[in-house]
């Protein structure tokens, strides 16, 4: 008996993916113009998995730090200071020495200068702003959301071709065996 070819729905599948993968790291560029999301943006890939039995499996992935970008975060809780201290390290991010308030409530003024990439300095960003998170939340991007909405639109005439053309090949060659 043949086998059942995937060619043309693989393919179809390969193409839907790069697609929204492309308008994805554009709505990323486009909607989060304050930061570089480089990182998330090049990390955005996918994976097709082949059954022998015909059917196919696509999922999509990204860096860990991606439903946060995506779905944006609720004031509240604080995030970890270590994921946001490491996040600083990757990013070109440059730290400013811009003053702190005291425990008795007097403000000592920073002097605005740039500082250096150190633990230390990178640890106090990092509380800032997993502290100013905590208390405000992050706006969702809905990059990606919006991305796949846009293409999963467009997607059954495409894939329904594709399958109807693998069928034709699978039903002649099956025919083309079983006449002779």
């Amino acid at each position: 008996m043949a086998k059942f070819n995937t060619k043309n729905t693989e393919l179809e599948f390969k193409r839907f993916a790069d697609k929204v993968i492309h308008r994805a790291k554009f709505y990323l560029k486009r909607r989060k113009k304050n930061t570089k999301e480089a990182n998330l943006s090049k990390s955005l890939d996918y994976d097709l998995k082949v059954y022998p039995s015909g059917g196919l499996e696509l999922g999509f992935k990204a860096a860990d730090y991606f439903p946060y970008v995506e779905e944006g975060r609720k004031p509240g809780k604080m995030p970890p200071v270590s994921a946001i201290a490491k996040w600083i390290r990757i990013k070109p991010i440059k730290l400013r020495d811009m003053g702190y308030t005291k425990k008795d409530g007097t403000k000592v003024k920073g002097t605005g200068r740039f500082k250096a990439k150190t633990d230390a300095n990178i640890n106090s960003a990092a509380y800032a702003i997993a502290k100013y998170i905590g208390a405000y939340g992050v706006k969702p991007t809905w990059f990606f959301r919006d991305a796949f909405k846009m293409h999963y639109k467009r997607i059954n005439k495409d894939i329904l071709a594709a399958y109807a053309k693998d069928v034709e090949k699978f039903m002649r060659i099956t025919l083309k065996d079983n006449i002779k």
